[in-house]
């Protein structure tokens, strides 16, 4: 879809019915101090906005002006859309001149504020109801606009259509045109909101609905879930979230069972596939992989196990850098990190574990919390968990356990590199030997 290139004359006698409707319709009471002497929202404020107290006076309202811009805007149809579409898609053409002006009256900052808010919502009112072609080109337009300038945009007073609202609109809307829309958006094709930006965070709490929607209709499967997640890495976060108390996390509310099983499916499928791009040197991969917080199992530690000793990795990252690392090797501590899976066999993953050399289980030991007893039991060492048990947990009121000078050193060795909290306690335990 390209914007519709037009004459901007034909959008301002629109704007000029509307301002005239505003301005006989909404009567704005002058009070604005409460009973007690405090400051109150102006009336003008309850009816309008997503904090509306009043909403089904407000919609009136906002019906009646909506009404008699109609009567006093000399369009047919197709051309009111197109106007419509204009002004609401292209706030900079016109928005400015609602914006706060403090060099005004109190009364007359706010009243001019609340005018613009009005003709966005009449606006906006037309185009849920009412769309084309050319609607649907310069939506595209304001996506692309905000989606491209995400770093810089510092969505100014009334800057609307905003990103979510855009989003909601689409979502609401069962149109083909729509899913098109919709399907540039999440692969990166129309932009990508950089991170920190005002939209980033608005497209990522809707990827669910919008995957959701896609699949509603067949037109969601692995390589678009793939692709959305490398136009927009931080959903990873959202999808993956760390597990709390086994409930399943906010974003999957509301969503039916099977459809959230595909989604960690597909999940899952893209985390094997970034261990393997890791292998190759692939940073990108190493980036992405890192945002995962449930990864559950050991399969993914023996993925580490497999990576450390193929490479001969001298060192992981240690703990106060492996978040900043951009080296492929960092993201293997996120494979370490694994959870338990309950319904594992242990015997199998403890024989796994054996078959890999003692310095690369010593590697990984640190950083795989829910497997340091499998991992010491694979090393088959007297003392270690109990060791690593006090290592992990700082725990310094209890003594050295049994344990050969030989194996104490290689734990001493490996800790001391990766947790630099924890030299202290390593010296205490080593002054015992």
């Amino acid at each position: 879809m390209e914007a519709t290139n037009v004459s901007v004359q034909k959008p301002n006698e629109l704007l000029d019915a509307l301002s005239r409707a505003v301005d006989e319709i909404w009567d704005v009471p002058h009070l604005c101090i409460g009973p007690m002497g405090r400051p109150r929202p102006y009336p003008l404020f309850a009816l309008i906005g997503a904090t509306a107290t009043e909403p089904e006076k407000g919609h009136a309202f906002i019906s009646n002006t909506f009404d008699r811009m109609l009567e006093l805007a000399a369009f047919d149809k197709e051309a009111l859309t197109l106007q419509t579409a204009i002004l609401y898609y292209r706030p900079g053409l016109w928005v400015e001149q609602y914006s706060w002006d403090f060099n005004l009256q109190d009364l007359e900052r706010y009243i001019r504020h609340a005018k613009g808010e009005i003709i966005q919502a009449v606006l906006g009112l037309w185009l849920r109801h009412n769309t084309s072609n050319a609607s649907y080109a310069l939506m595209n337009e304001r996506i692309s606009h905000l989606l491209h300038d995400s770093a810089n945009h510092l969505k100014p007073d009334l800057y609307k259509p905003a990103l979510i609202d855009l989003i909601l609109s689409l979502l609401e809307d069962t149109s083909l045109e729509a899913s098109e829309i919709i399907q540039q958006m999440i692969a990166g094709a129309m932009g990508i909101a950089k991170v920190g930006s005002v939209e980033e965070p608005e497209l990522r709490k809707y990827y669910p609905q919008i995957f959701y929607r896609l699949w509603k209709e067949k037109l969601f499967d692995y390589p678009k879930y793939k692709q959305a997640i490398y136009a927009l890495p931080g959903v990873i976060e959202d999808l993956n979230p760390t597990p709390c108390n086994n409930t399943l996390p906010d974003v999957y509310r509301d969503l039916p069972a099977d459809f959230v099983a595909l989604l960690k499916s597909f999940g899952r499928s893209l985390a094997v596939e970034l261990v393997e791009k890791i292998t190759q040197g692939d940073e990108q991969a190493a980036a992405l992989l890192k945002l995962y917080n449930d990864l559950h199992g050991s399969e993914w530690l023996l993925m580490a196990c497999a990576y450390i000793e193929e490479k001969k990795l001298a060192h992981l990252p240690p703990s106060n850098r492996w978040r900043t690392n951009k080296s492929p090797a960092s993201a293997i501590v996120k494979l370490c990190m694994a959870l338990h899976n309950p319904d594992e066999d242990k015997a199998q993953a403890i024989e796994f574990l054996s078959q890999y050399q003692a310095k690369t289980l010593l590697e990984a030991l640190p950083y795989a919390h829910d497997f340091q007893g499998w991992i010491c039991e694979a090393l088959g060492w007297q003392g270690a968990a109990e060791l690593v048990r006090l290592v992990e947990h700082n725990i310094t009121d209890e003594d050295l356990p049994h344990i050969s000078k030989q194996h104490f050193e290689a734990i001493y060795d490996t800790f001391y590199y990766h947790f630099p909290t924890r030299r202290k306690l390593l010296d205490q335990f080593k002054a015992q030997l």
